[in-house]
């Protein structure tokens, strides 16, 4: 079965068989893109922290600008740098500075060397970066210290998956599932493995929960629209991609998720959508 690229909105494709969907550049788990919040070790934090927090506050190069402050600081402990690298690091990763994000990740797991959110963090930019051993080797780690931690088996499966191994992919998506029974993305990544194993039975077993529990996840419908066509089942196929359509909407105009329909009628479900 030729492999096909099924991306949607805020989704990036990393090889032929899995897609990665991200909030801004990188993140694809909340927790993956939050910034951390330092420990209250001190009776008052110092002011920076308002901006190198998990607040939100200011702009992000007034973010940068006040975790550096912190990370240059003698009145923070080791922890509260650690967390500030990985703040600026995230901040850094969003900007797109993937190699200062690397470096900044890489000084907070220096000094709290078990600080699993900025191995994840790594690992995710190793990734996206196309350097999937250094990704693996990080989001092990990451699972060493926190065996139940859902972001790292879910992104190392899609590792697993990148580099073809869709056992593993597959072993890691079920531990998502079972720590995290709704975690729609779990679903549909791990159809996705059965999908390229050509388990059309146990995608489509997959893929329905994945709609049942996010049913604006645009990917999903693309996916099980994909095995209804390779089913033979064209309504069905039809009618999943029309959704994702209406989901995803423009994207999608130039894609070939809907290779081997009738254009014509391809054309119209794009004039409907008013793309």
């Amino acid at each position: 079965m030729a492999k096909v690229l099924l991306c949607g909105r805020g989704e990036l494709a990393m090889s032929s068989v899995f897609c990665l969907r991200i909030l801004s550049c990188l993140a694809i788990a909340a927790d993956g893109s939050l910034l951390l919040a330092a420990e209250r070790t001190h009776a008052q934090l110092a002011p920076e922290w308002n901006y190198c927090d998990d607040k939100g506050l200011g702009t992000p190069d007034v973010r940068i600008r006040n975790c550096t402050m912190l990370i240059e600081s003698s009145g923070e402990n080791a922890k509260n740098r650690a967390v500030a690298y990985t703040n600026r690091g995230h901040l850094y990763r969003d900007k797109g500075d993937l190699d200062h994000a690397v470096a900044d990740y890489s000084q907070a797991i220096t000094l709290d060397p078990k600080l699993v959110p900025a191995y994840n963090a790594r690992s995710r930019v190793y990734h996206v970066k196309g350097d999937l051993e250094h990704a693996m080797v990080d989001y092990n780690q990451a699972i060493t210290l926190d065996p139940k931690n859902v972001l790292a088996h879910n992104n190392r499966g899609l590792v697993y998956g990148a580099k073809g191994d869709l056992e593993h992919a597959i072993a890691d998506f079920n531990q998502v599932t079972t720590l995290d029974p709704t975690n729609a993305q779990a679903y549909n990544f791990r159809g996705r493995a059965y999908q390229d194993k050509g388990d059309l039975e146990h995608a489509m077993a997959d893929y329905n929960p994945a709609i049942k529990l996010d049913p604006k996840y645009a990917q999903a419908y693309i996916n099980r629209g994909h095995v209804y066509q390779v089913k033979g089942d064209t309504a069905h196929a039809a009618a999943d991609n029309e959704r994702a359509i209406a989901l995803e909407a423009s994207p999608w105009r130039n894609s070939t998720f809907l290779h081997g329909q009738d254009p014509e009628r391809t054309l119209r479900i794009f004039e409907r959508a008013g793309i």
